[in-house]
């Protein structure tokens, strides 16, 4: 599955990623990592990225605050508990 590969590839390389650009633009790449965690054969990668990012040396508390305070975060969260 090509979407599996993308995340494999992705999490070898967002320890290389400055810390800035994955908060840019309303946190779209954390927001994205978060509604591929409910696609079942994705949800191992999606949460392998996840923790590549929240272990990283930047406060895990800005990436959450700033995930949180995204628009499709709040979506996803919405349509994960009311459905």
């Amino acid at each position: 599955m090509l979407r599996a590969a993308s995340l494999d590839t992705l999490s070898s390389l967002l320890e290389w990623v400055e810390f800035d650009v994955l908060l840019g633009e309303e946190c779209k790449l954390l927001s994205l990592l978060c509604t591929q965690l409910a696609v079942e054969q994705l949800k191992t990668k999606s949460a392998e990225c996840l923790l590549v990012i929240l272990a990283r040396k930047v406060s895990a508390s800005i990436a959450l605050r700033k995930l949180y305070q995204s628009k499709n975060f709040r979506d996803f969260f919405f349509l994960t508990i009311h459905c």
